[in-house]
């Protein structure tokens, strides 16, 4: 009666080749050919001398291995608007009033407005065009997204504020559709809200409900100069306040998120 080596030891399927080999060589070394040679101390040998071969092997790297490394260590994942969406999706903004106002203050101003970030403000235009709102709040900065008079934009402008001399005024005549290009303002409207903040003041920016056209610059903002993803801006706001820009909107902030990730990646 003869015995085979190979049947008796487990060996993953991609290494059986080479386990059979070594363990053939082993026994011919050893003449172990034949069965009454064959013990079990001879066996015990042989399969603890075959584990630690493979266990070896294991922890050697494979061939081009600093090749395979370099181009795991590169971020290869893109974001995108989909999964902006998602992100929007199942992000669910608590019911909250200002931390200067009751409820029922917010409700008789008639204002939809929300502190989404430090001295940051996401507005529709009712807080726009209450003046006494906007002087109760301190705001000193405000960003018209949807400056025009046709339907869904909002007639404000810099005579609007005339009357109110600390007001600092910005527009942009933009409309809330998928295929507006809202990224040729972003960098404008992240610079005049940092100045804003950073002079000690309160922004507003607002559109005509406050979801879409202003929450988008609001979050190109946080982006370029808070140096937040995509994701963690979507997810800063939506804790403070429910926003839903279009779809349009989305991929060009995920546009935005790839180029901002692109130029800090070669930046150090």
């Amino acid at each position: 009666m003869s015995w085979r080596y190979t049947t008796h030891i487990h060996v993953p399927e991609r290494n059986r080749p080479l386990a059979s080999t070594r363990i053939r060589s082993l026994s011919a070394s050893r003449g172990l050919s034949g069965s009454s040679h064959y013990n079990n101390t001879s066996r015990s040998y042989l399969i603890d001398t075959n584990k630690s071969y493979l266990a070896l092997r294991a922890s050697q790297p494979p061939d081009n291995y600093s090749k395979y490394a370099n181009r795991l260590e590169q971020p290869t994942e893109r974001t995108s608007g989909r999964q902006l969406q998602r992100i929007l999706q199942y992000c669910v903004t608590p019911c909250r009033p200002l931390p200067t106002f009751r409820r029922a203050e917010t409700t008789i101003h008639d204002t939809d407005c929300d502190e989404v970030y430090p001295s940051l403000y996401i507005g529709d235009v009712a807080s726009a065009k209450n003046k006494t709102f906007l002087r109760l709040m301190g705001i000193t900065h405000i960003l018209n997204t949807a400056e025009g008079s046709r339907y869904g934009q909002v007639d404000t402008g810099h005579r609007y504020y005339r009357d109110m001399p600390n007001i600092r005024y910005m527009g942009f005549p933009m409309t809330d559709h998928p295929s507006t290009d809202i990224s040729r303002y972003f960098y404008i409207a992240s610079k005049f809200i940092e100045n804003g903040i950073d002079s000690g003041g309160k922004v507003l920016v607002h559109c005509m409900m406050g979801i879409s056209r202003s929450a988008t610059c609001a979050l190109a903002y946080l982006m370029i100069n808070r140096k937040m993803s995509a994701v963690d801006a979507i997810r800063t706001v939506r804790l403070r306040r429910d926003v839903r820009p279009n779809d349009g909107f989305l991929q060009q902030l995920a546009d935005l998120d790839n180029e901002l990730r692109r130029e800090r990646q070669y930046a150090y």
